[in-house]
């Protein structure tokens, strides 16, 4: 059976984990979330849906240690499980998977795997009117008390790998790289569901648009759409509350669709932060269509 490793590569969100858990909803397919940055910020491999019982992804298929000796060889600090050894274990625990979907949203993470296992990579470029994802990076260092312009330098940060995520999709043979729009996906979750079956060559599956009626095991992301998993299954929700800034669980926990456009930026960004945003920003955003 062909095996195929989807990385999913845009800005900080931009919504992959939602993106991600839709693809999830696909038999053949299995959404991870992210696995660098949890593990570089020192925080515990823990899949957030499965709370307080052993998570068949993160637990019996992989094993924290084992995440953590993978990231550490990835960053030259330790021997570890090399290239593509991650992906391998989870195609053999779950056979009736075709597709690991890797939410990392990490470049040099991507090529660090490609071409190193017995399966083929594609990847799946996330755009958003970064306005958005803008505010949402003010929104976040505040929560967290960083030093004022923080989210400048992210923005500062983003823009570099735009550049490279661009020239990825510019080089890319034609069928290995697709473009979605986090809007689109709002709107039309179906749809996009199917359109990216086509391009994966599998059977549409309508449950893809249902991502609040299961679990997906994830680590790291936005714990936001977990949040809306868990409430729409009446399952307990403390632990996951308390990793989240108070202004997350409110929005999140007051959605009542499982697709909502996150549309904050436009109360959220004074005159000043649009001036700013523009500067470092806005030609990219204007690239990407969106004005």
């Amino acid at each position: 059976m062909d095996r195929t490793v989807i990385q999913i590569l845009c800005p900080s969100r931009s919504g992959s984990t939602l993106l991600g858990n839709v693809l999830d909803g696909h038999p053949q397919i299995l959404h991870i979330g992210e696995v660098v940055a949890p593990v570089q910020k020192g925080r515990p491999v823990r899949c957030r849906s499965c709370a307080g019982v052993p998570c068949p992804v993160w637990d019996e298929a992989l094993g924290a240690s084992f995440v953590r000796a993978a990231v550490a060889r990835f960053e030259g600090r330790a021997e570890g499980p090399g290239p593509g050894e991650l992906y391998e274990r989870l195609f053999a625990a779950f056979a009736g998977i075709r597709f690991v979907v890797d939410g990392s949203k990490n470049l040099e993470w991507a090529h660090y795997h490609e071409g190193r296992g017995s399966y083929a990579t594609r990847h799946l470029l996330l755009r958003r009117d970064l306005r958005g994802c803008f505010a949402s990076w003010k929104r976040t260092a505040k929560e967290r008390g960083a030093a004022p312009g923080h989210h400048l330098s992210v923005a500062r940060g983003v823009r570099e790998a735009i550049e490279a995520l661009d020239a990825l999709a510019r080089s890319a043979d034609e069928g290995r790289c697709a473009v979605v729009r986090y809007e689109e996906l709002v709107a039309d979750p179906l749809g996009q569901a199917r359109r990216l079956c086509a391009w994966l060559d599998v059977p549409p599956d309508d449950g893809m648009a249902d991502h609040l009626g299961r679990a997906a095991h994830l680590i790291g992301g936005n714990p936001g759409p977990v949040l809306q998993q868990r409430l729409a299954r009446g399952e307990d929700t403390g632990a996951l509350q308390d990793e989240m800034a108070a202004p997350q669980r409110r929005f999140y926990g007051s959605l009542d669709a499982p697709f909502t456009h996150d549309l904050r930026w436009r109360e959220e960004l004074t005159r000043e932060d649009l001036r700013c945003f523009d500067e470092i920003l806005g030609a990219a955003n204007a690239a990407w269509g969106y004005r």
